[in-house]
């Protein structure tokens, strides 16, 4: 999830961590097969922003880290055809 642009939509694939991170960030709505928005990233080492379902949520970078994400293809394209 660190690596995607600001504004970018993705498709969270997997929570790498125990069933505590899993079970913290599903009761945040961010689970396998859910599609966020990463809004951006604080500077320094400040949390990634993500909008999930029209919530805001703001996760360390250290458990923002551990959620695996798959870009949205079809926003790319579009991006691609409009220029």
């Amino acid at each position: 999830m660190c690596m995607l642009a600001d504004d970018e939509p993705a498709t969270v694939v997997q929570i790498e961590g125990g069933r505590h991170l899993a079970a913290r960030l599903h009761n945040l709505g961010i689970l396998p097969g859910k599609r966020i928005r990463k809004l951006g990233t604080m500077p320094g080492s400040g949390p990634v922003m993500v909008d999930c379902d029209g919530v805001r949520v703001a996760l360390g970078r250290g458990i923002a880290s551990h959620v695996l994400v798959q870009p949205s293809r079809d926003a790319r394209d579009a991006e691609e055809s409009q220029q």
